[in-house]
């Protein structure tokens, strides 16, 4: 699953993210973009009422569970404001040494 939240990196011990928008998102294809890194893409619906005021969203992780649970890697970025009728497409790669 996927995560958004307007928090800051999240923690190694953190179970949810900072700031965490209301639902999680499955995690709709996950493909190598090369040998060693791969890439998850998330679709945050506004159907899906996952924001239900305009946000600054900043923060994104991938998670084992669509509640709480382990984040399995997570990182900031520069806030992009988010209404409650705006979809989110989102990609985050993992790259291995």
């Amino acid at each position: 699953h996927m995560a958004l939240g307007t928090g800051g990196a999240p923690a190694a011990a953190d179970t949810t993210l900072g700031g965490e928008v209301s639902k999680r998102q499955a995690v709709t294809a996950a493909s190598s973009s090369t040998s060693k890194t791969v890439r998850f893409t998330a679709t945050f619906n506004s159907t899906d009422s996952f924001v239900t005021a305009t946000k600054n969203l900043s923060n994104v992780a991938l998670v084992n569970s669509s509640a709480t649970g382990t984040i399995f890697c997570g990182a900031t970025y520069a806030s992009s404001s988010c209404a409650t009728n705006q979809n989110v497409n989102a990609s985050y790669d993992v790259t291995f040494a």
